[in-house]
């Protein structure tokens, strides 16, 4: 077994909420099994959409360093929001090597108003790891879009360590404005 990676830290600012503002962004995604699925979401202004042929189900808005992001995902409704979290934390756990220093920060289920006023069902993992030199923080939440309570939406916001309050906006955000588009 390979021992514990010892991070190398980085000195960014940290990315804060204050400031931040968010558009709307429409577009969409090819998951496997389910065809088209348009969404929306508001993310953060001056991030920008990218997208990769080897993930056609989902895309990212990545800010101008390339070290935060906001990845969207649709996902078939057959699993609750809590469900999905259980069924990643079971796979994080199988594959993350040891010393990635994987560490589950935080899981909650819960419920957010959407912007429609109605009410979301939730559920968000927050853990870090080493992928390479330095400590990335991910929140990972699923979000039930639908008129039950199926998760149908898979987002993770990822940055470094420093930036958790700044994610957590843009978390909030993202859970209160994401919608499939009929």
């Amino acid at each position: 077994m390979l021992p514990r990676k010892v991070p190398e830290p980085n000195d960014l600012p940290a990315f804060k909420s204050k400031g931040l503002t968010f558009r709307e962004q429409t577009f969409s995604v090819h998951p496997a099994d389910m065809g088209t699925v348009k969404l929306s979401i508001r993310a953060p202004r001056g991030w920008q959409l990218t997208r990769s042929p080897r993930t056609p189900g989902e895309v990212k808005f990545l800010d101008s360093l390339k070290e935060r992001g906001l990845r969207v995902e649709a996902v078939p409704p057959v699993l609750t929001p809590v469900d999905q979290m259980t069924k990643l934390i079971e796979q994080l756990k199988a594959s993350q090597a040891y010393e990635n220093d994987f560490q589950i920060l935080s899981q909650t289920d819960g419920q957010v108003q959407g912007e429609d006023g109605e009410q979301r069902t939730v559920a968000t993992l927050i853990y870090t790891f080493i992928p390479i030199k330095t400590v990335r923080y991910v929140v990972v939440r699923w979000v039930a879009t639908g008129s039950d309570d199926m998760a149908t939406v898979e987002m993770s916001i990822t940055g470094l360590p420093q930036d958790a309050a700044g994610l957590a906006a843009v978390t909030a955000q993202a859970s209160e404005t994401v919608q499939q588009q009929d």
